[in-house]
């Protein structure tokens, strides 16, 4: 937290430049001026993660037609499944959707398959959507925590910096989910994740959203299948439930489905979003 990061600071000060001669106060400012100035050049490359950049990525990406689009036709889903996990450990009853949280989810939805997201940018994701609060000693548990909308959030941020096979090409090797087609031979050497690449600087035209969308589906169709796996075709809490078999291929349904060999439910390769490509 950030009372942290500056007696991490003050200390780091402290041994490096402290001695009997000299003050705390001296020390830091020793340190501000011969090790952090220097990295000031290098700020520039940063500012659109400083909070004014975090509020125009929102705006210029998040808060838009395309994401919308993707959100809506999952929202239940989404909603149900965000539930699910931010009751794993409730605090006093309530539910806590923390980064332990995020983790557990991330983990069984998939994601740390092949390397397809790094830890460190799910934690990234996680810790970029969650400023809410001005002091983080005083509201502890909602600086350390998600709601709803920031776990939207955190999903198009963890989108936004992987890299990600199009609709087209997993279509064409018939693997239909990321982490299938990482593992198929079938794409070859000349289909790489170059399709949808991670983006190194804000999306900021029609054609670069239109693009994130793509990811964004790419990327949720992954989870739903690996969770509908995981949970048999359906995911439930508090009497609520929402059937995904329809994420599921034909032979995972017959896997799934082990006692029924007849298969009449819409499969994966149903899906209409296939179509769109």
């Amino acid at each position: 937290m950030r009372h942290e990061w500056i007696e991490a600071v003050m200390r780091v000060a402290k041994a490096k430049y402290g001695s009997e001669t000299t003050s705390l106060a001296q020390n830091i400012t020793t340190l501000m001026e011969t090790n952090f100035k220097a990295l000031l050049p290098h700020a520039a490359d940063n500012l659109e993660h400083a909070p004014s950049g975090i509020d125009r990525w929102r705006r210029d990406v998040l808060y838009t037609e395309h994401m919308d689009r993707v959100f809506k036709r999952h929202f239940k889903l989404l909603k149900l499944i965000f539930t699910r996990y931010s009751m794993l450990n409730p605090i006093a009853g309530r539910p806590t959707f923390s980064l332990r949280e995020w983790g557990i989810f991330f983990n069984d939805a998939g994601l740390y398959e092949n390397d397809l997201v790094s830890r460190r940018d799910a934690t990234t994701s996680f810790s970029r959507s969650n400023l809410r609060v001005v002091d983080d000693l005083l509201h502890r548990t909602e600086a350390r925590t998600l709601t709803f909308i920031d776990f939207l959030e955190s999903l198009v941020r963890t989108v936004d910096v992987v890299s990600l096979p199009t609709l087209k090409m997993l279509k064409k090797t018939q693997t239909w989910v990321v982490g299938d087609y990482l593992e198929s031979p079938a794409r070859g050497h000349a289909d790489s994740l170059a399709g949808l690449p991670g983006c190194t600087q804000e999306a900021t035209s029609s054609r670069d959203l239109a693009q994130l969308e793509e990811k964004l589906n790419v990327f949720l169709i992954h989870v739903f299948n690996r969770l509908a796996m995981r949970f048999h075709g359906k995911v439930s809490y508090d009497g609520k439930v929402v059937t995904m078999h329809h994420f599921l291929t034909k032979k995972q349904q017959l896997k799934v489905h082990r006692a029924n060999t007849n298969v009449t439910s819409r499969t994966l390769e149903d899906l209409p979003i296939w179509s769109d490509d």
